[in-house]
């Protein structure tokens, strides 16, 4: 470790008197929250055996404290875990068992080491951490990632990565029973360049092999684009994936099958005054209706979209992993596909009352794209929320959501488990205590 400390030092220009680091920075939040909901399906049909009723309730916490220890300017080591989501009524803080079934939930979210080199032009990211394709809509995952990057001038910069997304194929507690014979990796490069303070673009070409099925590997290439602006008041972006490759052997008698698969993202927010308004679009290709046949248009999804909905897509207040965008689909090699395809519209109108308080309400609507595969139905549902945030102090932060779904055919026949016809809305109630250093 002092080698390279010292490699570094001698490739590295700090900006900074060497005398501030080593340097530390810690951080912290803390969530507590309180969801109700008035089903978990959309049919109100009371099953055989139903002593625990249909409706949806839980007390939660999630704690997340991240670290940052800076050895050197251009040096960084960061850590962040997320102890949650832990329920107050299952997980408990006095078990004292490791495989207990009520054992605190720890997720172990980040831990990598990044640093600039050659006049902070050369830059390295290596461990495991958040990583994100240029629209987020394709990779949009935690993983274990290596990335290197190259900046021209302020703001202009490629990057190559590779990462291994995981996965449950068995492969034993040692080294000696671990090979990349039947793992899934995510790979290429991507480039984000900014045009003047009000244009950037950035673009990338992502590659996937997937060799997590015995004798059924999957790969395919990635081309994305993201492109965001702003003029005055108004802002606004537009994404777009094409995913082209192939799945061996996965087809009906063991023949090849081809993918071909879209999706696209558009977002437009205006801000004057007191007042924002935000609208969304996301569009999902389906599959045609013949499963299992020699072409798949199914768009391979991280589950990651803009939307401000809190049942049609993830929860912005937390997700509850239970949205409708991930219900509907299937989920296979760590991302989620959708045969009927997907298409969700809304639009976020919020207003700053006071210092303190910002009501919000959203309105939205989806659908499915290939009614086939969704028993002939093409409507998901109608979705509205009303959103108080209450800004206490800069510390504290206070949420109440009610929302109401009102479903289609198309979300009950993918859905529900008794009756693929019922259409029963429903209403869902959040509130959150978030405490932040």
């Amino acid at each position: 470790m002092n080698a390279l400390a010292l490699l570094l030092t001698s490739l590295a220009l700090p900006t900074t008197a060497e005398a501030s680091y080593p340097r530390l920075e810690i951080h912290a939040e803390l969530l507590n929250l309180l969801v109700l909901r008035s089903d978990g399906d959309f049919d109100r049909t009371p099953p055989l055996y139903d002593e625990e009723g249909q409706s949806i309730g839980a007390l939660a916490s999630v704690f997340r404290p991240s670290i940052a220890f800076e050895p050197l300017a251009d040096l960084r080591l960061f850590y962040e875990a997320e102890l949650g989501l832990n329920y107050w009524s299952k997980n408990n803080p006095d078990q004292e068992s490791a495989l207990g079934p009520d054992i605190f939930v720890l997720k172990q979210r980040q831990i990598y080491a990044a640093g600039e080199l050659l006049d902070r032009r050369l830059a390295f990211k290596v461990g495991y951490q958040y990583l994100g394709d240029p629209t987020e809509l394709f990779v949009g995952h935690w993983l274990g990632a290596a990335a290197i990057g190259y900046r021209f001038a302020e703001q202009r910069r490629v990057d190559f990565l590779v990462a291994q997304v995981p996965d449950q194929t068995y492969e034993g507690l040692d080294l000696l029973h671990n090979n990349f014979s039947h793992d899934i990796f995510v790979l290429g490069p991507t480039a984000r360049w900014r045009f003047g303070p009000e244009l950037q673009v950035a673009g990338g070409v992502i590659g996937l092999y997937d060799g997590s099925v015995v004798r059924q590997p999957r790969w395919l290439a990635a081309p994305a684009l993201h492109v965001e602006g702003r003029a005055g008041d108004l802002s606004g972006a537009l994404d777009g994936v094409l995913q082209a490759g192939q799945v061996r052997g996965a087809a009906l008698g063991g023949a090849d099958q081809n993918l071909l698969a879209w999706a696209g993202q558009g977002h437009g927010s205006y801000r004057a005054h007191r007042l924002g308004i935000d609208l969304n679009l996301l569009a999902l290709s389906p599959d045609d209706a013949d499963d299992g046949n020699v072409n798949s248009g199914s768009f391979l999804y991280s589950s990651r979209s803009r939307s401000a909905t809190m049942l049609l897509t993830e929860d912005p207040i937390r997700n509850w992993y239970d949205q409708l965008d991930r219900r509907l689909a299937s989920y296979r090699g760590g991302f989620w596909e959708h045969r009927a395809g997907l298409l969700v519209a809304d639009l976020k109108a919020s207003f700053d009352a006071t210092e303190h308080l910002r009501p919000a309400l959203v309105v939205a609507g989806a659908s499915v794209l290939q009614p086939d595969n969704a028993l002939g139905e093409w409507l998901v549902g109608i979705e509205s929320d009303v959103v108080l945030e209450l800004h206490l102090t800069r510390f504290l932060v206070a949420n109440l959501a009610w929302g109401v779904l009102v479903p289609g055919g198309a979300a009950a026949a993918i859905v529900n488990r008794i009756s693929r016809t019922a259409t029963d809305p429903v209403s869902s109630l959040e509130a959150s205590l978030l405490v932040c250093y």
